[in-house]
């Protein structure tokens, strides 16, 4: 019987093929792993020579470098002399800008409303069923010139009104917002809402902003009742990078953005951001120098395509019930009905069941040993945010100019830390799995770190099923393979002989949905935050428990001492 199995096989007595079969099950899912975090990038950036219909980021870059060149507050020379740059621009494109000014809001608490000046352009389409409206924010902070937030976003609408007129007609409306104040409160964008003729012809907004210089170009909140809104970006956008998990964080935080007005002014849409670089955000290091082009070319990539596709269908109908939606590898991009999650849940919770009955009368499970499994994975999971703290104290010490940026939540070179951590925190959750592993079968530590995975199969599915997916198709992929082995094995599976390759491959879905929201996670939060990641890397290894097992050395540490081995290395290459 497998639980009775006191000591493994060890690894002089396995034959050659199953080190081959270990070996090639672990080059798999390390491939996984590169491929999940090597999906996130931004699409490469299309030339000034390419056809006048498309949207190039070196044609864009020129706007960035034009309109960053000083900080922009509200009221600055700097702000007006961008603004009339954005005029003339739009002028020189054929539009003939509004200039909406007025007075909104108060500023530092004093009483005296704020002076703002939101400029605004109208493409008339041929036969409107509504307007598609494309925001930005021109206004810096007093502290940045604003390369990445938001100049990048004024030049993605300005090399968007361009392309857009170098095209084929569009049939609905497109307005261009460049909106003022944002920076103060949002104050722009209300001032459009409560006071321009337009507000009430706009059926679906776009918004673009960045909280960092880098990175993809994430769609991270839609509007409520999103169904048809996401049916059109999957069918619209080239590079998908989305999830429906940010959205259903985003909506619970306090953030806001120009979007955040227009959502509470009944309006669809899209909110979209690049956020890696999270040390440049709103700080002086914010400059066209050094925003990658690469992701402004993404934002304009969303822009285009999506002010195109929206231009063209018609917009009487646009919420239909929530979806589901998330990338796999790259581009690939899956999106199903919200109200399908109950079902998956059942589904997955269903095969767990299944695991266990089968668990229990062909191995003879033992409910002690599944219970301390249970309660080891909180405990492994504070150990494993411990670690990560350490790690980021430890790189620290060598640093002392991070101390500033532990309060903005940015680092510099935060893919080499990332790695540091990741590979630490994974030593840690290695070293509590061999622990646990050395006592206690893996059949019964995988079921008892599965009770989690099923509570919050349960808890998503009811509080938040836009995020379910998180859980529900990484576990569902475990218990797969762990059943598929059964049966393979037939009666008589030995733990001496587990089969390692099919282990990967169904573990596969939990590296591939879960990896890039923890590298995205720790690009969001920074080192400040780092614990989240880390909680996230626990739950991965949550998933991987059976394919550890099936590493025949690994009970004499061989895993543990591996990749701390590596964590060491890339800890001292950030402390250098």
């Amino acid at each position: 019987m497998w639980v009775q199995s006191s000591a493994p096989a060890t690894c002089d007595a396995l034959a050659m093929g199953t080190h081959l079969r270990t070996i090639s099950a672990f080059l798999l899912l390390v491939v996984a792993v590169l491929l999940a975090i090597a999906g996130l990038a931004p699409p490469d950036v299309v030339s000034a020579d390419a056809d006048p219909d498309d949207f190039s980021a070196q044609r864009a870059m020129e706007h960035v470098r034009a309109i960053a060149r000083q900080p922009r507050p509200v009221g600055s020379d700097e702000h007006r002399r961008v603004a009339q740059y954005i005029v003339a621009q739009l002028r020189e494109l054929g539009f003939e800008p509004e200039i909406q000014t007025g007075h909104i809001g108060t500023f530092d608490g004093r009483n005296s409303p704020v002076p703002l000046t939101n400029l605004i352009a109208r493409l008339a389409g041929r036969n409107s069923t509504g307007g598609v409206l494309l925001v930005a924010h021109y206004d810096s902070r007093p502290t940045t010139s604003g390369a990445g937030d938001d100049a990048s976003g004024v030049a993605v609408l300005l090399e968007t009104a361009r392309a857009l007129r170098s095209g084929v007609p569009v049939d609905n409306d497109v307005i261009w917002l460049f909106s003022d104040g944002e920076e103060l409160g949002l104050l722009g964008a209300q001032l459009f809402v409560d006071q321009h003729r337009y507000a009430g012809d706009v059926r679906v907004a776009l918004n673009f902003e960045a909280r960092g210089n880098r990175g993809p170009a994430l769609t991270f909140e839609l509007s409520d009742d999103n169904g048809w809104l996401i049916e059109q970006y999957a069918r619209a956008v080239d590079h998908p990078r989305a999830g429906s998990a940010f959205y259903e964080v985003y909506r619970r935080l306090p953030n806001d953005t120009d979007f955040s007005v227009l959502k509470r002014a009944g309006i669809a849409g899209y909110n979209s951001a690049f956020i890696s670089g999270l040390v440049h955000y709103h700080a002086p290091t914010d400059t066209p120098e050094r925003l990658d082009p690469r992701s402004v070319q993404h934002q304009g990539e969303y822009a285009l395509s999506l002010a195109r596709h929206l231009g063209q269908t018609e917009l009487g109908r646009v919420r239909q019930p929530n979806a589901v939606y998330f990338n796999t590898v790259g581009d690939h991009f899956v999106t199903y009905p919200a109200s399908w999650s109950p079902f998956f849940a059942s589904v997955v919770i269903a095969l767990w069941t299944a695991q266990w009955w089968l668990a229990r009368r062909r191995y003879g499970l033992r409910l002690r040993s599944v219970a301390l499994a249970t309660i080891s994975w909180p405990v492994i999971a504070v150990l494993a945010g411990v670690s990560a703290r350490l790690v980021v104290a430890l790189v620290g010490l060598f640093h002392p100019s991070w101390t500033d940026f532990l309060s903005a939540g940015g680092i510099y070179s935060s893919s080499l830390v990332f790695a540091a951590i990741a590979s630490t925190t994974w030593t840690v959750i290695s070293g509590a799995h061999a622990w646990l592993l050395g006592r206690i079968a893996a059949v019964e530590v995988a079921l008892g770190y599965q009770v989690w995975l099923v509570g919050l199969i349960v808890a998503s599915a009811v509080m938040a099923p836009s995020a379910s997916y998180l859980v529900i198709f990484p576990l569902g992929g475990v218990v797969l393979g762990l059943l598929a082995e059964w049966w393979l094995a037939g009666g008589s599976g030995e733990p001496s002989r587990p089969m390692p390759l099919l282990r990967a491959l169904f573990a596969l879905p939990a590296l591939l949905i879960l990896v890039p929201v923890i590298y995205l996670l720790f690009e969001s939060f920074g080192i400040h935050l780092v614990v989240v990641p880390a909680l996230a890397i626990a739950l991965v290894g949550t998933t991987l428990v059976p394919w550890l097992d099936a590493l025949e050395c690994y009970r004499r540490g061989g895993v543990t001492l591996m990749s701390g081995l590596i964590a060491a290395v890339l800890v001292a290459l950030s402390a250098a």
